[in-house]
């Protein structure tokens, strides 16, 4: 039965810290192949040097849980993600706006699977102390008369 008490928080503050501890490298190269994937682009597991192949992709982890990922041949772009926080590079001059576009793409992917991160944890974490718990995505009005996503969770006691 849902609990007749409607609790609302309108903001929660987590440290930043703790939201970048759940990018864990599985969870970056996951993120990082979806969106690559949904570009329209080809992983190929082993790197690759070759400059004709630039519709292809590798994702690989580094020391200290460092995520590298090359999109592009020779004169490609290189993501490197650590601990939830992105840089992008390349090789040339020319490739400025490229490397603004993958800053910009990655970046909201990470904001929007930061929440979706959180909402996950909250959710596990509520079902071991009350046992049941439903989430919905709904739509809310913070005062600035824009609709933002949240995550609604009900606690059936």
């Amino acid at each position: 039965m849902p609990c007749n008490l409607a609790i609302s928080i309108t903001k929660a503050c987590i440290p930043d810290e703790q939201v970048q501890a759940l990018f864990t490298p599985p969870i970056v190269t996951s993120l990082l192949q979806s969106l690559l994937v949904a570009q329209g682009y080809t992983e190929r597991a082993q790197s690759f040097a070759d400059s004709e192949l630039d519709t292809y992709f590798s994702i690989q982890t580094l020391a200290n849980d460092l995520v590298q990922c090359r999109i592009g041949g020779y004169f490609g772009i290189d993501l490197f993600v650590e601990r939830g926080q992105v840089t992008v590079n390349g090789t040339s001059a020319d490739q400025r706006m490229a490397i603004e576009r993958w800053q910009a793409l990655v970046s909201q992917l990470f904001q929007r699977a930061a929440g979706a991160l959180v909402a996950t944890q909250l959710q596990s974490r509520l079902q071991q102390l009350y046992g049941s718990v439903t989430t919905a995505q709904v739509l809310i009005d913070q005062g600035d008369g824009e609709a933002h996503p949240v995550t609604r969770f009900t606690l059936h006691l």
